[in-house]
């Protein structure tokens, strides 16, 4: 706006601070023609960058959340050049960080008010470090483990339910396909297509089931730090006898972009990052009916491993960066059955 310019000058010239740490500067205000201003503020926050664009896979966005405000002024201003020191706090939140498709930074933001309904505003890139420490341990300083218990499940009655779905949008399109009603169709076709691959995933469930009757899965904890060695282990039983050919666990590090939040029906962009496959190894392929089968081993987080985040609007679009565990048991001529877990990764101490 004329006749305001704001600066805000940082003691830190290299603009670096650690999560928790002051931050120490102050905001110049230089008064060209005589106003009030109803609020000079400062903001710190958090930005994060999407930019996919990988063959059909095109996106961009840009996410803000501010943390933390601070009043510096109130009051009439007549043509002259004003400072107001500052010291704020970094308040708790994720690391600056820079990857392939995502990118989550710092900010702090001076915005001036004024009466007559405009503003002006100036804004400084920061260089945040997650906090030097941070347990990890729960809040009753017990291990964090994972435990997963899956007995068979009633699917029947959910491909019944598809199989139905999908045989009355069908005979509903083939029905409507000559009728003038391009929306009815429209309707019919999405029932057969929903029917379709609510089928499918039911007819996969149904037959998994069927030779896996219980399964339980073990990580000692849930909560890690890089280069961290986690012991795990899976437990099973079948209830027909089974060949199988390999169960490994697979630690996967992807970055997502679009959709990170509650509204499903919207867009997730995934990238991989990494992923480590690791075999646990069987006494013997052939497996039993009806004998507990335990198999262990483990997964190691790599040394410079990013900590895991989520930024995300109030309609759950944003960024993430997440950390997944997970088991897959392939059975020779049968489905393979499988379970992902989601782990946190801290920051490096």
């Amino acid at each position: 706006m004329e006749g305001i310019e704001l600066q805000i000058i940082l003691d830190d010239s290299e603009k670096s601070y650690f999560v928790g740490e002051k931050i120490k500067g102050k905001v110049t205000v230089v008064v060209s023609e005589e106003c009030r201003c109803e609020a000079l503020e400062l903001y710190i926050g958090v930005q994060g960058l999407a930019d996919m664009n990988e063959g059909v896979n095109r996106y961009k966005g840009t996410f803000r959340n501010d943390l933390g405000r601070q009043m510096l002024f109130q009051g009439q201003w007549p043509p002259d050049m004003f400072t107001y020191p500052f010291e704020i706090e970094v308040p708790l939140g994720p690391g600056s960080y820079k990857g392939q498709i995502i990118e989550l930074g710092w900010y702090l933001r001076a915005t001036a008010c004024l009466s007559c309904g405009k503003g002006v505003e100036a804004e400084s890139t920061l260089t945040v470090f997650p906090e030097k420490e941070r347990p990890g341990e729960n809040l009753d300083g017990k291990p964090t483990e994972v435990v997963y218990r899956e007995t068979p499940k009633r699917s029947l009655g959910c491909l019944g339910i598809s199989l139905a779905l999908f045989l009355v949008g069908t005979l509903g399109a083939f029905k409507t396909f000559s009728s003038a009603s391009e929306t009815l169709l429209g309707i019919t076709i999405f029932f057969a297509v929903l029917g379709l691959i609510l089928l499918i995933v039911s007819l996969y469930t149904f037959l998994v089931s069927k030779r896996i009757g219980m399964a339980e899965v073990r990580i000692d904890s849930g909560i890690v730090s890089p280069g961290d060695r986690v012991p795990c282990s899976l437990t099973f039983q079948v209830n027909k006898p089974v060949e199988i050919k390999e169960i490994h666990v697979t630690l996967v590090c992807r970055e997502e972009a679009g959709n990170v939040g509650i509204h499903a029906s919207k867009k997730t962009y995934r990238k991989v990052i990494s992923e480590e496959k690791n075999a646990l190894q069987l006494p013997d392929t052939m497996v039993p009916a009806n004998v507990p089968i335990e198999v262990r081993g483990e997964f190691s987080l790599p040394p410079n491993a990013s900590p895991s985040f989520t930024l995300a609007d109030n309609f759950g679009n944003g960024i993430a960066l997440r950390w997944d565990v997970k088991f897959r048991m392939a059975m020779e001529r049968w489905p393979d059955w499988f379970y992902n877990e989601k782990i946190t990764v801290l920051p490096q101490i």
